[in-house]
């Protein structure tokens, strides 16, 4: 169980002073409740990563038993089609789809082919800080660094080192990203009110960082991202 809640450092003493506190090993990625008429029952969508990934079993098995067997359990492939799991005798799954997300980055490329704008849709409040400053405001450098920072972080701890000099070519090429429409809002005041929330279009090398954006869309964004905020939402514009 602990491995399923739990913060994991790598064994890298380098990678532990670069990361320090890294992520959850998983995230909340959204609610969605019943419909009217109780035709459909209340549901939850959850991302687990790495090491938390075998846990899932016992996840299960804690969720049956609390429905009292009354659950349906779904899992997204690549294709992002819904694939109802299949429980074991023993309480495994037998066909849980396990994204890779290198090759989620591959597939999602010829989606970006050619592409300069995107729309970017900040679905929860987003809280980030920079220069020890919570912004008030959507900055795109600011975002994808921040979003860089968070998947190496994530990938050391839960998964597979990645190439250094690919997160700093991305890093640099943050700076040619360029707002061209798009306001933002303080968080409503529901919860602690704070945060950022918007619609945005972003002129930019999304050939190259779009795929990137599709990957953290799944991992969520800036203080509170495993329990739900800084969701987003990546739209390639033509």
């Amino acid at each position: 169980m602990p491995a399923l809640v739990s913060r994991a450092l790598p064994s890298d003493p380098l990678l532990v002073r670069r990361h320090q506190k890294p992520g959850l090993p998983y995230v909340f990625t959204g609610f969605s409740p019943g419909c009217s008429g109780g035709t459909e029952p209340d549901a939850f969508n959850l991302v687990l990563l790495g090491n938390a990934v075998p846990h899932l079993n016992l996840l299960v098995r804690s969720i049956v038993a609390i429905s009292g067997g009354v659950c349906r359990l779904q899992a997204l492939d690549y294709q992002k089609t819904p694939v109802p799991l299949v429980t074991a005798t023993d309480g495994g799954i037998d066909n849980l789809p396990v994204l890779d997300a290198a090759e989620l980055m591959t597939l999602s490329r010829p989606d970006f082919a050619g592409i300069r704008r995107i729309r970017l849709k900040l679905l929860t409040p987003l809280r980030l800080l920079h220069n020890g400053r919570e912004l008030n405001h959507f900055e795109p450098e600011l975002f994808v660094r921040a979003l860089l920072r968070r998947i190496s972080a994530l990938a050391a701890c839960y998964g597979e080192r990645a190439d250094p000099e690919w997160f700093r070519h991305c890093a640099a090429r943050a700076a040619d990203l360029r707002l061209d429409e798009g306001g933002s809002s303080r968080a409503p005041v529901a919860g602690d009110g704070r945060g950022v929330l918007g619609s945005y279009l972003v002129s930019g090398p999304w050939q190259e960082l779009g795929p990137l954006l599709v990957v953290g869309s799944l991992l969520h964004l800036g203080k509170g991202a495993a329990y739900g905020r800084g969701a987003f939402q990546v739209t390639p514009c033509a």
